[in-house]
């Protein structure tokens, strides 16, 4: 698919309050570039890179009504989990059983 490593792509495809700037920043209803906030695993970051979708455990967009525990922040929050070592093995198990191996 064409989302498939853009994850600033799937998220400004989430809803119409999500938009990418000319510089690929994210803004959520109108806000500055550089008002958002990224979480990956926990970790603050300056932005979403480059990632493949398959690793993408959860994410979570908050557009408004952010709760307390990110802090202060006006332009919205993107917390991203990506899946652990043993959520893929737990995928590889069920698809060789799946299999019959």
């Amino acid at each position: 698919s064409a989302l498939k490593f853009d994850v600033a792509g799937l998220v400004e495809s989430m809803s119409s309050e999500i938009q990418k700037t000319e510089g690929g920043e994210l803004i959520i209803r109108g806000s500055r570039p550089g008002d958002m906030l990224y979480l990956i695993d926990g970790i603050k970051t300056a932005q979403i890179g480059v990632m493949p979708s398959a690793a993408i455990g959860s994410l979570t967009v908050y557009t408004g009504g952010i709760p307390a525990k990110y802090g202060d922040t006006l332009g919205g929050v993107i917390a991203m989990e990506t899946q652990s070592y043993f959520d893929l093995y737990r995928t590889w198990k069920a698809k060789q059983l799946k299999a019959g191996k």
